[in-house]
């Protein structure tokens, strides 16, 4: 999933109107960005997964907004990045049915998708709402649950959804088990009580992995700066037996710290993932990532990449070559 791009504050490119789009992997930044991923997705390297996030995509069809081709003619968006490389795209699923993130809408979502001849993928929050680092509440129905309950909870949910995407003709290829889990995941803190949440963790990939033998696990972290850290919970993860394919780290320069001064290059992002790949054993995936491309009063993040629609074109194409260019990083 090269890049599971973050382009919410994503603007109009040549010859197509995307507003408040979320694309993970890769992101339709413009014209040059899209010819840059036809030119490298024929080099690709095998295996290598280049994806778009699409959360929110139904509801944008739903309020009636259009895309175009560099034509000006009107076409389905992911159909625009597929003729461009684009292989996969990844949506988000809470515990809770309702919203954007809820299976039903999900489904539907991932049934359009699925037509323009994307592999799907899923973040199972194990929440009731989309998570990140600082956001990892237990569901509303397993509030009073303990450990060994909500891994119970856990497992059937994720088998339940597993199932009911098989049944409906989709076959995901990608499992994400909690989004940027450094801290909690479940409402169970890794802190106080790492190896209940392991269990969670665990039970929920043992029933993906039961339910689809071919899907793929991945277990994310947000803090990619935290070597030592990300090490430890990746190589603690596997060696308490859950059955990890990759290790998902999210890169958002606006908001990374390393060693408590601001370095968010990409460079430094590489390297740090290219450490933690080696030193864990899991191949890496760059789980969440964007770059902003107005400036709300602050600096920019980089130097290199002004606060402007080039500086965040120019951001992906080098984010992108870098990744490709990693033997650690797989999408």
């Amino acid at each position: 999933m090269a890049l599971h791009r973050d382009i919410e504050d994503a603007r109009q490119a040549e010859g197509q109107t995307i507003n408040k789009k979320k694309i993970i992997f890769a992101a339709s930044a413009g014209l040059i960005v899209i010819l840059y991923l036809l030119l490298i997705s024929r080099g690709r390297p095998e295996g290598f997964i280049l994806g778009a996030r699409a959360d929110n995509a139904g509801a944008m069809y739903d309020r009636g907004m259009k895309w175009f081709d560099a034509d000006g003619r009107p076409k389905e968006a992911m159909d625009i990045l597929r003729e461009k490389g684009l292989t996969h795209f990844i949506s988000g699923i809470t515990v809770s049915p309702l919203g954007e993130y809820g299976f039903d809408y999900v489904l539907k979502n991932s049934l359009r998708m699925a037509k323009s001849g994307l592999i799907p993928g899923a973040f199972l929050y194990l929440s009731d709402q989309a998570c990140s680092v600082d956001i990892q509440g237990s569901p509303l129905l397993w509030s009073t649950y303990p450990g060994s309950e909500k891994a119970f909870a856990a497992s059937g949910f994720a088998e339940n959804i597993a199932r009911d995407f098989k049944s409906a003709g989709l076959r995901f290829r990608l499992y994400s088990i909690g989004h940027e889990t450094d801290l909690a995941i479940c409402g169970v803190s890794m802190r106080d009580d790492r190896a209940k949440a392991f269990e969670i963790i665990k039970a929920a990939a043992d029933a993906v992995r039961k339910n689809d033998s071919r899907a793929k696990i991945m277990i994310s972290l947000g803090r990619w700066w935290d070597v030592e850290a990300a090490v430890d919970f990746f190589s603690a993860a596997m060696k308490y037996g859950i059955n990890a394919d990759y290790a998902g780290l999210s890169f958002y320069p606006q908001s990374s710290y390393e060693g408590g001064v601001s370095t968010p290059s990409i460079k430094a992002f590489i390297r740090n993932a290219e450490t933690i790949s080696g030193m864990s054993g899991l191949p890496v995936i760059a789980s969440g990532a964007s770059y902003p491309n107005s400036s709300d009063g602050g600096r920019s993040p980089d130097p290199l990449y002004p606060l402007t629609g080039a500086g965040q074109r120019d951001w992906l194409i080098d984010m992108l070559a870098a990744c490709y260019n990693s033997p650690a990083v797989k999408g």
